[in-house]
């Protein structure tokens, strides 16, 4: 599984040998839900629960780097996240506009891989958030000891 292009910060912890893939009790449960629905409003009802539950995740981490960051750093991540934001919803903007100007030509197939798309985005934008907050929480711990 190629992580190349999920986050920068994922790319460059990626490449060492010891990465281990991030798995969570999200992902499974996802991949359970996911692999036992019989209709479309299974279908939805599962991807909007775990859609829920990892933008819950994310916004843990978001508050948790916010504190363990200083002023500079608190500015730059809520920077990022408002630009990550604006970004999904210009993309589903796009997204809504060729639906608008092509009725019917994304189809269903078209329309279940926007949503898996969605849940994904916000998915690794969680687990970049969390190892940024590993890295930080690390590099203090560094740090205190040196003292």
């Amino acid at each position: 599984l190629s992580t190349f292009g999920q986050s920068q910060i994922i790319d460059v912890l990626s490449s060492s040998p010891d990465y281990i893939p991030y798995k969570n009790s999200i992902d499974s449960s996802f991949e359970k839900c996911n692999s036992t629905w019989t209709t479309n409003f299974e279908w939805g009802q599962c991807l909007g629960d775990h859609k829920q539950l990892w933008e819950k995740l994310m916004l843990q981490f978001y508050d948790s780097l916010m504190i363990e960051l200083d002023t500079t750093g608190q500015k730059l991540l809520k920077s990022s996240q408002t630009d990550w934001t604006n970004h999904q919803r210009t993309q589903k903007n796009f997204w809504g506009y060729f639906e608008d100007i092509s009725p019917g030509y994304f189809g269903r197939e078209g329309h279940f891989k926007a949503y898996y798309h969605d849940l994904y985005a916000i998915r690794d934008r969680a687990i970049e958030l969390q190892a940024y907050l590993k890295i930080r929480r690390e590099s203090k711990k560094d740090s205190d000891r040196k003292k």
